[in-house]
């Protein structure tokens, strides 16, 4: 009886956990597409701006204060956030799209963001991606360089070119089938 009960405490334990990132995961890339809209539209002393990038960074503790780093994975039209696969639902599709888009243009495959990372670096960050993402040709190499010199607390790793995915899906019930 006991051993039942201590395995049914451990699964709310990790149902919830899982709750808790895929709510401040979809926070995170709300925050962000919010923050890459108003840095294209406004220049960055402009009051949206700032709260965008207020909103952001609030978000980003959020998580970090829970978990030690954020990991940001894309696998296929799926993104994870440490883990746990985002769900994408009709009000977040927009975000979540052009997330995607922007970082598969570059060859991201993986964002990690450290628990010191700071507002000044979120506008960096997203700032090379807009001005990089508006030239007629840009190398994803290049951005790769630019954010390791540009930023301590964050990196970017490509996408592998073939394999499975390497992360492990949390949530029971769905399968991860496709592959980067």
């Amino acid at each position: 009886m006991i051993h039942e009960s201590d395995a049914a405490t451990s699964h709310a334990a990790e149902v919830a956990a899982d709750a808790f990132l895929r709510h401040a995961g979809r926070s995170l890339l709300l925050g962000m597409y919010a923050a890459i809209r108003s840095l294209k539209l406004y220049p960055v002393e402009n009051a949206t701006v700032q709260k965008a990038l207020d909103d952001l960074e609030t978000s980003a503790r959020a998580l970090l204060a829970v978990e030690s780093d954020l990991e940001l994975r894309l696998a296929g039209d799926f993104i994870f956030v440490n883990a746990t696969r985002l769900r994408l639902e009709l009000d977040n599709y927009a975000s979540f799209s052009h997330i995607l888009t922007m970082l598969r243009a570059f060859e991201v495959g993986v964002m990690r963001v450290h628990r010191s990372v700071n507002r000044r670096e979120w506008q960096a960050f997203l700032s090379i991606l807009l001005s990089l993402a508006e030239r007629p040709v840009a190398e994803p190499a290049v951005v790769h360089v630019r954010v390791a010199g540009a930023l301590s607390h964050m990196s970017l790793s490509s996408r592998p070119a073939s394999g499975p995915v390497n992360c492990r899906k949390r949530s029971a019930g769905t399968a991860l089938a496709s592959a980067w």
